[in-house]
């Protein structure tokens, strides 16, 4: 299980579908996780490269008891991307129950 150390924890992360395409994040909503993108991701997966993690305290990833933040989640993100070397990427959220 590949695992990258971000802001003092330990996130989960996969890639998925072709080295060279197009690369696309898929971010997970609150009480999900990588698992939550399954319908989706034998789609996307053909045709970009899809990076899949879970968030601190989801999934795979180191559960630390502290307070959680948007902010944070967002340096997390960040941190996870400099530390895999990518520069920019599509991303993807959840639809909310806003919309």
């Amino acid at each position: 299980m590949p695992h990258l150390r971000v802001n003092g924890v330990n996130l989960y992360y996969k890639f998925h579908g072709p080295e060279d395409g197009e690369l696309v994040i898929l971010n997970n909503g609150v009480f999900m996780n990588t698992t939550s993108w399954a319908m989706q991701l034998p789609a996307l997966s053909r045709h970009y490269r899809v990076l899949t993690y879970d968030m601190r305290g989801q999934g795979q990833s180191e559960h630390p008891d502290s307070e959680y933040t948007f902010a944070l989640h967002t340096h997390d993100l960040l941190g996870l991307m400099d530390g895999l070397g990518l520069e920019k990427a599509h991303m993807v959220a959840p639809p909310t129950a806003a919309s």
